[in-house]
């Protein structure tokens, strides 16, 4: 073999060995390049799936402060009907005259209660007048109440010992006031349907 021909074989055997190199490499990069288009498929994705985990996160806590809105608006109307109920019987109640024989059972029954005989009464000051007339005109009341004073209610009697230790509270406030707990839920119930 001369010399020229051991030359083209080895320039032919390195020939095919690049070849095979080159091959190689691009096969190893045609496989890098998918294994990075994947790699960069699923960072989209996940890019995507957190922004769109966040959206929703966002969408929830919006809905759910529109829903604390909402039963905010809906509380203060509610709270503001109940007030206006209450002025209304608070209202009617202050206009109410009062009833000559309810006025004096319910007077001689405090005082019995009282277990005292001699009591001070108290009525609204619109009351004083007929109080001081159905007092004097009753004689068991006129002899256990010793004074007529006048107090800041909506109407009905307060009956107190002389010596303040004994009260008895049936004004209209008083009940009322006993009423609230009861009524304020069905009020409340009524208002939502």
């Amino acid at each position: 073999m001369s010399i020229d021909n051991i030359s083209k074989t080895i320039l032919e055997k390195a020939r095919l060995e690049a070849k095979e190199i080159v091959s190689g490499a691009e096969l190893k990069a045609a496989e890098k390049r998918a294994i990075a288009a994947k790699k960069r498929q699923l960072a989209f994705e996940e890019a995507r799936n957190a922004i769109i985990a966040e959206a929703e996160t966002e969408a929830a806590l919006i809905k759910a402060n529109a829903a604390i809105e909402v039963r905010k608006e809906l509380s203060i109307a509610k709270a503001k009907a109940i007030d206006l109920i209450i002025s209304k019987i608070k209202e009617n109640l202050s206009g109410l005259k009062p009833d000559s024989a309810n006025f004096r059972l319910l007077a001689k029954n405090a005082a019995k209660e009282m277990g005292t005989d001699s009591v001070i009464l108290y009525v609204k000051e619109s009351d004083a007048p007929i109080a001081k007339q159905l007092v004097a005109e009753d004689k068991e009341l006129e002899g256990k109440v010793k004074e007529i004073r006048t107090c800041d209610c909506l109407g009905g009697i307060k009956i107190e010992s002389l010596d303040g230790r004994n009260l008895i509270d049936n004004t209209y406030d008083a009940r009322l006031g006993m009423l609230m707990p009861t009524i304020l839920p069905q009020i409340s119930k009524d208002l939502l349907e």
